[in-house]
């Protein structure tokens, strides 16, 4: 039975280039974002990786991987959010 990864990295991409990448969510930018206006969602553990995006239409990839190449389960989730003003 495989184990979760401890320490997730995301990586999101569109057809040419990585738009964004996170490894330890509360050093991105708008990770204040996430705790006040979405606390539910936020990660307990500051090692896992979280991003909050502004997206334009159209087809990204999202890859979840180890930071330190350890085997094992990424659990992703995305959600389409509004912030109100």
């Amino acid at each position: 039975m495989q184990q979760f990864v401890a320490n997730p990295k995301l990586e999101v991409h569109n057809s040419s280039a990585t738009i964004a990448q996170n490894s330890d969510w509360q050093e991105d930018a708008r990770a204040s974002i996430i705790t006040e206006t979405f606390p539910a969602p936020a990660p307990n553990d500051e090692r896992e990786a979280a991003l909050f995006l502004t997206l334009l239409p159209g087809a990204y990839t999202i890859l979840a991987s180890s930071e330190d190449g350890a085997e094992g389960v990424v659990l992703t989730e995305v959600y389409d959010a509004e912030v109100s003003p």
